[in-house]
Order: structure tokens, then C-alpha cells, then sequence
């Protein structure tokens, strides 16, 4: 699904909105070599979701840095200070445990942050069909995006420069216990959804790069300067990515995530998560990742449920780690 919100200066419509649906087994893949650097480093957080045959895990790390709006300057263009803290929580569920969400992008939608929202919002007890499920999700986000909306536009900042604010969502089809994702996205003055993994497969996002390395066997901007120096055309090295006796060695083409039980997918959400935490440790320049890595389950059997795993508790700050 694709929703764009109105350009005119009013808060987005709840009726009628424009759709479109993307399934693709690898969403990445498709586009990662042109859109790699652009996309594997938007957003200063780490966000890995698995997505197994009857299962959704997210994993998220603990840093978050947002910009905090400090007025304008001599010119009357606004001014915007990153603002970074350690303990964040990044992933949460709606009251009635029906979907759950996992920020990557700025945290707030106005003065509230995504999970505030999602938490403070009660999902119906029966929702019959895919359709009336969409309609509801739809009215979510149309109330993330009103909000967004209305404060930036108070504060008179241009659309091109509202930070911009995305998650993914998850739940599972009413009908069928089938896991169901989405990419949700606030830029400028509307916003963008996408339905992803719609079959079992591991879904990236933010400031991924060590990670996609470990699961597809190449740094995307390394490939690209060793054709540049080799003067290979690029449709050409794209092809050659896509020649099934390469791509076959990819690990991520030879993991079974449809197979693999939940216990198992949280490990490896966890583990790439934590790769991509590690692996910034230790190159030169500020991490854009940190802190413990929470984890969130969304199981459509036995039974519909949100499992949590935090990685972090609230604690005194004296007391010893």
C-alpha cells in the first residue's frame, strides 16, 4: 500500500487513499545495489526483523538520536540540534497485543513518539477480513500522520525539512494467522507505506551495513569502486549478482527462515543486530547504533500473541550493573 498525504496545508484525509502493494521474497535485493549507501545509513539505529512462516521478530538496539528544533536563524530557516540518548525503546504494541511496531526513523510524530502512540491505542476485539484490517492499521497512521502534521505546520518549518519518521508494523491476517508487514514512512508532508516480506525472509533497516555484509557477502560501495577500477559497466556487475550459481552463495539465499522455529529466528535477529553494534565499536567515527538489543515476537500460532524481550530494565542509576 502507498498513502500520500495532501500537499495543501490541511491535516490529511481520513477517506478515500491510493494503495499499492509490493511483495517481493527479496525487497531488498532488487534495488540494493543502487540504493545501499542511501538506505544503509538514513536512519542512526539498527532495526532486523525475521520473518519466518508463521512468525514476525524484530530486534532493535538502544540508541536513538533525534533533532530537536531550536528556532531559526538570521535568515528564518529552521535550525535543528541532534539530540542522542542510550536507553531507548524503539519497539512496542498496541493495547490489545494486536500489532506491533519497531521505529527506524526520528521517534516522534509531533510531541509524542511512535510507541507512546501505538501503546495508548486499542485495537478492535474482532476484526473479520485483510480489509477491515487495513482500514483500521490505515486510521493508526493517519493519526500519527495528523499529528506530525499539525505541529510542524504550527511551527511554520517548510515540509522539506520535517524530520522524517518511519517504523515497520506487524500483525497477522485474521483469516489466515499469516504474518503480515509493513514499512511505514513520513516524509515531508506525506506518507509512504509499503508492504514487505510477504514471504519468510530478513528485512534490514537503518544503519545496517556490517550486517547486510555478513548475509549477502559484499559491501555494496566496495563492489562499486572495484568496478569502477576493473571498468566493468554497471548493468553488467548487476547482472553478474543475479546469476544464480553467485547469488546461491549468499547466506541469506541459503538460511531457511521458513523452517526456522521462533527461538531460533530471535537468536538470529539478535546476533545480526549485535554484529552491527559490535562492528561500529570498533571502526574509527561516532556509532550510530548501541545499547542492549530489545526483541519483540509476533506469533500467529498456537495462538495470536506479542511476546517482549527486553534487553534493558528500568534501574536505579547507582545501582552496579
Amino acid at each position: 500500500m502507498q498513502r500520500r498525504m495532501r500537499r495543501d496545508r490541511r491535516p490529511p484525509p481520513q477517506g478515500k487513499v491510493d494503495s499499492e502493494s509490493e511483495g517481493d521474497a527479496s525487497p531488498q535485493e532488487a534495488t540494493l545495489y543502487d540504493n545501499f549507501s542511501r538506505c544503509a545509513n538514513c536512519f542512526r539505529c539498527c532495526v532486523v526483523a525475521v520473518r519466518t512462516a508463521s512468525a514476525v521478530v524484530f530486534a532493535a538496539d538502544s540508541k536513538l538520536t533525534t533533532e530537536a528544533f531550536v528556532g531559526l536563524d538570521t535568515n528564518g530557516d529552521p535550525q535543528f540540534l541532534p539530540q542522542t540518548y542510550d536507553n531507548a525503546v524503539k519497539l512496542g504494541h498496541d493495547r490489545n497485543k494486536s500489532f506491533m511496531v519497531a521505529v527506524t526513523g526520528n521517534a516522534s510524530v509531533g510531541e509524542r513518539s511512535v510507541i507512546d502512540f501505538v501503546s495508548q491505542t486499542a485495537s478492535p476485539r474482532t476484526v473479520i477480513d485483510d480489509v477491515t484490517q487495513d482500514q483500521y492499521l490505515r486510521g493508526v497512521i493517519v493519526g500519527m500522520g495528523s499529528l506530525r502534521f499539525n505541529y510542524w505546520t504550527a511551527l511554520t518549518v517548510p515540509a522539506d525539512r520535517w524530520p522524517l519518521t518511519a517504523f515497520l508494523l506487524a500483525t497477522t491476517s485474521p483469516s489466515a494467522s499469516r504474518p503480515r508487514v509493513w514499512r511505514v514512512a513520513f516524509v515531508e508532508d506525506r506518507c509512504e507505506i509499503s508492504e514487505i516480506l510477504d514471504q519468510p525472509w530478513i528485512y534490514l533497516e537503518g544503519t545496517y551495513a556490517e550486517a547486510f555484509s555478513l548475509l549477502y557477502s559484499f559491501r555494496p560501495e566496495f563492489l562499486e569502486q572495484l568496478r569502477i577500477e576493473l571498468a566493468i559497466p554497471e548493468p553488467t556487475m548487476i547482472a553478474a549478482l543475479d546469476i544464480p550459481k553467485v547469488a546461491a552463495l549468499k547466506p541469506i539465499h541459503r538460511i531457511n527462515v521458513a523452517a526456522m522455529p521462533i527461538q531460533d529466528a530471535m537468536d538470529l535477529a539478535y546476533f545480526l543486530a549485535n554484529v552491527q553494534i559490535e562492528m561500529e565499536r570498533f571502526l574509527p567515527g561516532a556509532p550510530y547504533c548501541g545499547g542492549p538489543v530489545d526483541l519483540m515476537v509476533l506469533q500467529g500460532v498456537p495462538q495470536r500473541d506479542i511476546l517482549e524481550f527486553a534487553g534493558k530494565s528500568l534501574k536505579h542509576p547507582r545501582q552496579p550493573l
